[in-house]
């Protein structure tokens, strides 16, 4: 028994003893694998990095974009010259090295094209729809956008509008006009010298001119002018034309950068500050147009422009008339008495003569030089005696010369219906206060002359107690 009992022990040990190996086996393996994630975790591996994406020239590819618009245009009209130019520019914009746009001044516009300045200093045309989005300012101009001018002026709506203010603010993308000369170096940056006329169509008379911002595409202005415009003067089409140009001195005639026409029907008593585009001036097709202006204009009624001949003077209804007052105003599309020798056009130096047939020495009013259009302001006094039949009032318009005598430039006879009558009727409805436009007609002692123009007169029939010596 005892002999079994000790095989039987052997056999337990020999078992316990291969339990123990695997157990150890399989701790060994599970710190192998341990390990192994460790380093696993320990290790970095290096993704390989996505291949780069060429660069898209977005220059390049917008102006390829307008090349074809342009294209497009001139397939409509094949003889347009100022499309076959920015057609070229684009071709050669193309064929350029790449660089990229300048920083513009973020504010939107709406215009066709620009000149842009490169960052290399070269100015180009570019009509883009990515310009659109700006208007490029110009560093070394001052910063005017805070100029605002007109705001606080006093306007009288129940009158008619007689003084147009305008307020010159800025430009921008303006064309270039001084091109780099033969004997300048290469790296001389072409530009121009804009300043800014204004006149009023139908008015010749009527120039008013800016300063002259120099070697700048992009001016700076802030200037303000105020221009007695009245309605009844060009009430048929009333238009302001701004002309910008390329001032070259005083002894050249200054270049044509483009010109818009602004309509002022509508514009009575209102402010507007906006953007206008240039377009190509008739007078100078020469040279790509480009860039825009930035105008304030307003249409106001002063009571100080109101010509009133008849203040402070006081009248007798009792009492027949016995002076006639005469108001004269102004004139308008008077004949040209002065030629130019260097031109077609012309001026003259009108004044008027008025007197009543029969009665009083002629009085004359002062002289206006260069003027088709004079503003006056005068009024005269002439006595009518009741024994004096058939009373005319003549007005004469006349050319002042500094040698020889006045030159006529027309005549106008006002009647004055016999008003020794006790109520005292005349052709210009007594007591009252008339003002009319009155034409030139011809002159007897001036055969030759074609009368033109018109004279403004206001007249009042009175009674004047100095003149009653009763």
């Amino acid at each position: 028994t005892q002999s079994v009992l000790d095989d039987l022990g052997d056999d337990d040990d020999e078992q316990d003893a291969g339990e123990d190996a695997a157990a150890a086996a399989e701790a060994l393996a599970a710190k192998i694998a341990a390990a192994e994630e460790a380093a696993a975790a320990d290790q970095v591996v290096e993704e390989e990095a996505p291949p780069a994406e060429e660069p898209v020239d977005e220059w390049q590819e917008t102006v390829k974009e307008q090349l074809a618009k342009v294209e497009d245009m001139l397939k409509d009209d094949p003889e347009n010259e100022q499309f076959k130019e920015l057609r070229q520019t684009l071709l050669d914009e193309i064929a350029k090295a790449p660089a990229p746009p300048p920083e513009p001044y973020a504010v939107k516009g709406q215009v066709s094209c620009y000149v842009i300045e490169r960052h290399n200093g070269q100015m180009v045309v570019m009509p883009f729809d990515w310009c659109e989005k700006y208007r490029p300012v110009d560093v070394s101009e001052p910063d005017v956008s805070r100029y605002d001018p007109f705001l606080l002026a006093e306007d009288h709506l129940a009158e008619t509008v007689n003084e147009l203010q305008i307020g010159l603010v800025r430009a921008h993308s303006l064309a270039i006009r001084d091109l780099r000369k033969w004997y300048q170096k290469k790296d001389t940056i072409e530009s121009s010298d804009p300043r800014v006329v204004f006149s009023i169509k139908g008015r010749p008379d009527i120039q008013l001119r800016s300063t002259v911002r120099e070697k700048t595409l992009s001016p700076a202005w802030a200037e303000s002018f105020e221009l007695e415009l009245m309605w009844d003067e060009i009430k048929e089409d009333p238009t302001l034309t701004i002309r910008i140009e390329d001032y070259d001195g005083k002894l050249s005639k200054s270049e044509s950068m483009g010109i818009c026409e602004i309509p002022l029907s509508g514009r009575e008593h209102t402010r507007s500050r906006e953007w206008y585009t240039l377009q190509v001036d008739p007078s100078n097709k020469k040279g790509l147009v480009t860039g825009e202006v930035e105008i304030v204009l307003r249409w106001r009624h002063v009571p100080s422009r109101v010509f009133k001949p008849f203040a402070g003077l006081e009248d007798n209804l009792q009492k027949c008339p016995n002076e006639l007052i005469i108001g004269l105003g102004r004139g308008r599309n008077l004949p040209i008495m002065d030629r130019s020798l260097f031109s077609k056009g012309g001026s003259s130096d009108p004044r008027v003569v008025v007197w009543i047939e029969g009665v009083d020495e002629p009085l004359v009013s002062s002289t206006k030089k260069k003027s088709l259009n004079p503003c006056w302001r005068e009024v005269f006094k002439l006595e009518v005696p009741p024994t004096l039949e058939d009373p005319i009032l003549r007005i004469k318009c006349e050319d002042w010369d500094l040698v020889g005598k006045p030159d006529s430039m027309g005549l106008v006879d006002v009647p004055l219906i016999d008003y020794r009558i006790q109520l005292g009727f005349t052709s210009i409805d007594h007591r009252q206060k008339t003002r009319q436009w009155l034409a030139l007609g011809p002159d007897p002692k001036a055969k030759k002359l074609k009368p033109q123009g018109e004279l403004e007169i206001e007249l009042w029939m009175r009674y004047s107690l100095e003149l009653d010596f009763d």
